[in-house]
C-alpha cells in the first residue's frame, strides 16, 4: 500500500515537472515580448517627454515674455513710457509731413529718422519693448519710408520733362493719384501761399485729372495750369456753381457749359484740352484753337492798332500765361524735396 502511494506521488511530481517544462518556452517568449514592448514604450516615452519638454520650454519663454510685458520692472516701465512718447512724436511728425508740406520738412525728416533709429535700437536690445511696441514702430517706419519714396518719385518724374514753349503737352509725367494729390495740396507760389488754397478742391482736381489723363493723355501740370488760368485758381463762379473747370463755352449766345459734378467737369476739361492737341502738341498750338486771339490793349484799356491799321492781337497770350502758371507749379514742386 505504501509503495502504491509513493508511486502516485512520484507520478504527480513527474507530471508537474513535465508540464512546467512544456510551458517554459511560452513563458520565456512572453517575458521576452514584454521586455521588447517595454523597451519600445520607453523609447516612445522618451520622444514624448522630449516633445513635452520642448513645448514647456516654449511655454516658459512665452510666459516669461508675457510676465515681462505685464509686470515690467520700474526701470523698464519708465523706459517704456519714454519709448511711447517717442513713438507718439514720430507718429505726429510723420502725419504732418504726409498731410501738409512746410519749409521745415527737411528738419522734420531728420527728427523722425533720429527718433526711429533710437527706438529701433531699444527694441532690438530688449524683448519686452519689442513685444509691446514693434507694431507701432513698423507702421511709422513704413509710412515714413513711403513718404520719402513718394517725394523721390515726384522729383525724378519732374526732371524727366522740362517745361517750355516746345514741351509736348501730350506727354504725361506719370504721377500716381497719391503723388498728384500731395502736389496740389501742398505746392506754393513765389509768395509762399498755396497755389490752390482749398484743400478739398485740390484733392478733387488731382483725382479727376489723374483719372482723365488715362483716357485723354495730357501733361498733368499743363491740364491743372489751363484750369487754374480759366477758373481763377478754382474760385470762379464757373467752377463753384457749374463745375466748369475749363472755361468751356457753348457759344457767345448760349454761354458756358454746366456740369452735374466736379468729376464730370474735370473730365470734360481734360478731354477738351486733349482734342486741341495737334502737330507738336505745344502750348502755342493748343492756343490757336482752344482760346480765341487776345486783343492787345494799351494802359488805358484801348485796343492797339498796328501798322496795317488793324487791331493788334496777341495770338499766344493764353499760352504764355498757361506756361507761366506751369512754371510756378514746377517751382513749387521742386521746393517739396
Amino acid at each position: 500500500m505504501q509503495k502504491w502511494i509513493q508511486r502516485l506521488v512520484l507520478t504527480y511530481v513527474v507530471i508537474t515537472l513535465l508540464t512546467g517544462w512544456a510551458n517554459a518556452p511560452e513563458v520565456l517568449q512572453t517575458v521576452s515580448y514584454d521586455a521588447a514592448a517595454t523597451h519600445e514604450t520607453r523609447n516612445e516615452d522618451k520622444l514624448y517627454v522630449s516633445e513635452v519638454e520642448s513645448e514647456q520650454d516654449l511655454q516658459r519663454l512665452e510666459m516669461s515674455s508675457t510676465a515681462n510685458s505685464s509686470s515690467p520692472t520700474p526701470v523698464e516701465t519708465e523706459r517704456m513710457k519714454e519709448i511711447e512718447k517717442e513713438l507718439d512724436s514720430a507718429k505726429t511728425l510723420t502725419a504732418q509731413i504726409l498731410s501738409t508740406y512746410s519749409e521745415e520738412n527737411e528738419n522734420i525728416e531728420k527728427q523722425i529718422s533720429k527718433l526711429l533709429e533710437e527706438i529701433g535700437k531699444q527694441l532690438e536690445q530688449h524683448p519686452t519693448y519689442m513685444e509691446v511696441f514693434h507694431e507701432d514702430y513698423d507702421a511709422i517706419n513704413e509710412s515714413f519710408e513711403q513718404y520719402k519714396q513718394m517725394i523721390q518719385s515726384i522729383m525724378e518724374k519732374m526732371e524727366a520733362i522740362k517745361i517750355s514753349s516746345s514741351t509736348d503737352m501730350s506727354q504725361t509725367f506719370g504721377f500716381t493719384e497719391e503723388e498728384f494729390i500731395y502736389i496740389l495740396k501742398n505746392v506754393r507760389g513765389k509768395r509762399g501761399n498755396l497755389i490752390i488754397e482749398d484743400s478739398i478742391m485740390a484733392e478733387n482736381v488731382a483725382k479727376g485729372i489723374i483719372e482723365a489723363v488715362v483716357e485723354y493723355p495730357v501733361n498733368e501740370i499743363f491740364a491743372v495750369s489751363v484750369m487754374s488760368f480759366e477758373s481763377g485758381y478754382f474760385t470762379s463762379k464757373l467752377v463753384v456753381e457749374y463745375n466748369n473747370f475749363g472755361g468751356m463755352q457753348k457759344s457767345a449766345e448760349d454761354g458756358a457749359y454746366h456740369f452735374e459734378t466736379s468729376e464730370e467737369g474735370i473730365r470734360k476739361a481734360v478731354k477738351c484740352i486733349h482734342s486741341n492737341l495737334k502737330g507738336n502738341n505745344t502750348a502755342n498750338e493748343v492756343n490757336e484753337t482752344y482760346c480765341a486771339p487776345h486783343i492787345v490793349t494799351d494802359e488805358n484799356g484801348e485796343p492797339i492798332i498796328n501798322e496795317d491799321g488793324e487791331i493788334e492781337k496777341d495770338v499766344y497770350y493764353w499760352a504764355r500765361n498757361v506756361l507761366s502758371i506751369m512754371k510756378s507749379y514746377a517751382r513749387g514742386i521742386s521746393d517739396l524735396k
